[in-house]
């Protein structure tokens, strides 16, 4: 996909969106992919408290975007990281 200038546009337009939404909001909830795609890594960066849901009734393995995110340390460097645990959902 060649984007020649419109990829740069779009970009300023969603970062400037995404800026005035954080200005208008006390709180902005991003929910990243569940892969590591250009979208997380805008999500993660953005994040000032990452939230990791785990699922009660499933395997604790870390998922993808946590194994990306271990190859690339400094993508959660600045961001605290809660632990949300759902014991009600039968998914």
């Amino acid at each position: 996909m060649r984007c020649h200038g419109l990829c740069s546009i779009n970009e300023y337009r969603l970062s400037s969106w995404l800026g005035q939404q954080e200005d208008v909001h006390r709180m902005v909830l991003y929910q990243c992919d569940i892969r590591m795609t250009p979208w997380t890594q805008r999500c993660i960066r953005q994040a000032d408290c990452v939230l990791i849901l785990a699922l009660a009734n499933q395997d604790p393995a870390v998922g993808q975007v946590g194994r990306d995110q271990q190859n690339s340390e400094n993508l959660y460097s600045a961001s605290a990281r809660e632990l949300l645990v759902d014991t009600l959902s039968d998914i």
